[in-house]
């Protein structure tokens, strides 16, 4: 029983942090693409 608890708290912590890890990872390359986008509208391209 207790094994099995803590099997699936740790499937829970990891899920979570895969989503929080998707998160950032995305927000990095929106960042990443509007700061092309940025620099391709300065200089003309």
């Amino acid at each position: 029983m207790h094994l099995e608890g803590s099997s699936q708290k740790i499937d829970e912590l990891n899920d979570k942090l895969r989503l929080k890890y998707n998160k950032v990872r995305h927000q990095l390359i929106d960042r990443s693409m509007s700061e092309l986008f940025a620099s391709r509208k300065v200089f003309g391209q």
